[in-house]
């Protein structure tokens, strides 16, 4: 092998590294290989980690997934399993630990090195979570960039640190990238959830501290039901009770006051105070709800519940505050729905594990409950909504998703959809979902997919826009509608997020991001894969 070759293979090899598993490691090197091959660069995705799902991920099959043991491989082709055009998945075999992975890397780096380069302009290194052995990092300094995957909770980012902190002493690497997945804001005052080497150094003692380093981060991705594998196998109607428990929280944090511009307690503490109430949205006593949220303050701080949190005048404008939401038009109303509908939603996912033993009348009733209570909530919306206009398209789809939850109550419909969902036999003879197909129809984008889609939704369209008209007469319903700015009905609104309901129900949970085009979290991950290739063809690598 030249060091020329090692040059070239280096410039174009990204590492994805996490300082611990669980972190969607291998989710995030997937979602990266597929994109960029989507993109026309000829991809590798090597599995070099022992723990690595990424043939279930693809949902390869296990006969597709045999290959040479790595002392029996002659060629690169060998080790190789084509996922798509321009991606293969290279050696996605049981690793028994951090030795068989070196060994490897080194087949890969000696004796397939020539082939390796040819073959590939962007290698994808799905690397071993964790710090504890060092034959892990072994092949670092050979990589042009280390992207860290992380999560923004506490132990995480002390993970991450550490394996910074390796990778330094170890191979001298001081310049890392980072991904945020499952990211939302946090509101300890401790925790800045993108700060990982102050949250690390934090946590560790004087000496074990980081430094010297610099960390860019790259992405920011929120939490999604298309990246959710625990919905791997579609509900539809639980999907929409979903949806329907997301348009309630919205609508909560959206009818929460602004804090007083002259505030005692500061705006920092207001932050802090409305993530409570969004997670404690019931108040049925005002001095017992304040012991709660002081407790829960005390908690924040590391500090024993003692006393009152609160001073004297800060804790009037809390309870000043705390009435005024109270007296927020709808708000009671809201909280009492969003309580009610998250119960039987939990109800309803036990019921659906155990349908055997379970009843189809019972899941109607439980269904046909749910009615009630948004009826009920609809109609006092429809009258009050002009009062609290922030909530107005939240609200609106609030009625949509509800006319979804009517329209699939029938199992004409629900099995029309259902039926779209590919099939395919498991090892012991078992029909169950095939993901691997829909995943290749999503990332080519398949005509035929395409056509027989449209003809689904033109076949459901209509009978879903008379099922809205019908709830919004019966109910009285008008002001809750999409409106064109002339007075009449949106329906290509109605089209648009009917189309895209139908697209998300079916292709919920594969773990992949392509073929959700408006999506958020695509949106987000597009942006992080770009600006890796930029910063991969910038000149460096380390």
């Amino acid at each position: 092998m030249s060091l020329d070759v090692l040059e070239s293979i280096k410039t174009k090899s990204l590492a994805v590294a996490s300082g611990k598993g669980g972190v969607g490691k291998t989710m995030t090197s997937t979602n990266l290989a597929i994109y960029l091959a989507q993109k026309g660069l000829r991809v590798g995705l090597i599995d070099a980690d022992p723990l690595s799902d990424i043939t279930t991920l693809l949902d390869v099959r296990e006969k597709e997934n045999r290959l040479p043991s790595l002392d029996q491989l002659e060629t690169l082709d060998e080790a190789v399993i084509r996922i798509i055009h321009n991606l293969d998945l290279i050696y996605p075999q049981s690793k028994e630990g951090s030795e068989e992975v070196a060994r490897l890397l080194g087949r890969l780096y000696g004796d397939f090195s020539e082939e390796l380069n040819k073959r590939y302009d962007f290698l994808l290194f799905d690397m071993p979570a964790g710090v504890q052995d060092e034959e892990n990092m072994i092949y670092l300094d050979k990589m042009n960039r280390i992207l860290i995957v992380t999560n923004p909770e506490p132990t995480a980012h002390v993970s991450a640190g550490g394996y910074m902190k390796k990778a330094k002493e170890l191979k001298g690497r001081d310049e890392f990238l980072m991904w945020h997945n499952k990211y939302v804001e946090a509101v300890d005052v401790d925790f800045n959830p993108t700060n990982v080497v102050g949250n690390y150094n934090r946590n560790v003692s004087l000496e074990d501290q980081l430094e010297g380093v610099k960390v860019t981060d790259v992405a920011r991705i929120s939490p999604d039901p298309t990246l959710d594998l625990l919905r791997s196998d579609p509900s539809i109607r639980l999907n929409i009770l979903r949806n329907i428990i997301d348009n309630l929280q919205v609508m909560l944090e959206l009818s929460l006051p602004m804090p007083p511009a002259q505030s005692k307690v500061g705006a920092k503490g207001y932050r802090v105070i409305r993530y409570y109430i969004k997670k404690h949205p019931r108040i049925e006593n005002y001095d017992s709800y304040l012991k709660g949220m002081e407790e829960y303050l005390f908690s924040l701080m590391g500090k024993p519940a003692k006393g009152d949190f609160f001073k004297k005048e800060q804790r009037e404008e809390v309870l000043h505050y705390l009435k005024k939401l109270q007296a927020t038009p709808l708000r009671k109303e809201m909280v009492s729905a969003y309580r009610m509908i998250m119960g039987r939603l939990h109800e309803l996912e036990n019921a659906e594990r155990l349908f055997s033993s379970g009843s189809q009348n019972s899941l109607g009733d439980a269904f046909h409950y749910v009615d009630r209570i948004l009826v009920r909530f609809l109609s006092l919306a429809a009258k009050e909504i002009d009062r609290i206009p922030l909530i107005k398209n939240m609200a609106a789809m609030l009625l949509f998703n509800f006319t979804l939850l009517k329209l699939f109550q029938s199992e004409t419909i629900h099995n029309l959809v259902m039926d779209f969902i590919p099939l395919r036999k498991d090892g012991a003879g078992n029909e169950v979902r095939d993901r691997n197909r829909q995943i290749i129809n999503l990332v080519r984008n398949d005509s035929v997919y395409k056509k027989k889609y449209l003809k689904l939704v033109k076949m459901l369209r209509p009978v879903m826009e008379k099922q809205l008209g019908q709830i919004v007469t019966a109910f009285h319903l008008q002001p809750l509608l999409f409106l064109e700015s002339h007075g009449k009905v949106n329906r290509s609104a109605y089209i648009k997020l009917f189309s895209n309901f139908l697209h998300e129900t079916i292709y919920s949970g594969l773990g992949v991001t392509v073929g959700f085009k408006y999506r958020p979290v695509s949106v987000s991950f597009r942006k992080g894969a770009d600006f890796i290739l930029h910063h991969m063809d910038q000149k460096g690598g380390q």
